[in-house]
């Protein structure tokens, strides 16, 4: 009896959770201008990680790219997008060898009456003296003054 109760103790069981990635890159479709983020979740807070951009690290300095670790969320966010950005974006766990890779796409250019308010100017018409508010998405003549 002494024995197996000896067994029993020396018995340990190993109830640590393996890293798994919950929450996987997903590929992105943007205009030029605009910001890119890649989102990823991990089953660990505070896990290192590594981004690349076609294999290659990512440079945070590089003053475009912001990295952020908020306990399991990993975020990559890629500013001011250009056509040049466009490629695959990789987050490497080292830790558990584990990692997630998505696209990025970047599509035309966003004009910047678009990026303006929605009412963002004021046309005179010289002929009948009177001024007008025209939306921009329609072009269409919303108020007179």
């Amino acid at each position: 009896m002494m024995r197996m109760m000896m067994m029993m103790m020396m018995l340990t069981v190993d109830t640590e959770v393996p890293l798994e990635i919950t929450t996987p890159l997903q590929d992105q479709e943007v205009m030029e201008k605009q910001a890119a983020t890649f989102v990823c979740e991990v089953s660990k807070p505070n896990q290192a990680a590594r981004w690349l951009r076609n294999g290659v690290d990512v440079v945070a300095a590089a003053g475009r790219y912001e990295v952020q670790v908020d306990g399991t969320r990993h975020v990559l966010t890629v500013k001011d997008v250009e056509k040049a950005d466009e490629a695959q974006y990789s987050v490497h766990f080292a830790a558990a060898d584990l990692s997630s890779t998505a696209a990025l796409s970047v599509t035309g250019t966003v004009s910047a009456c678009l990026r303006a308010p929605r009412f963002c100017f004021r046309r005179r018409l010289s002929y009948i003296h009177t001024y007008v508010h025209v939306n921009l998405y329609s072009d269409k003549i919303v108020e007179r003054i």
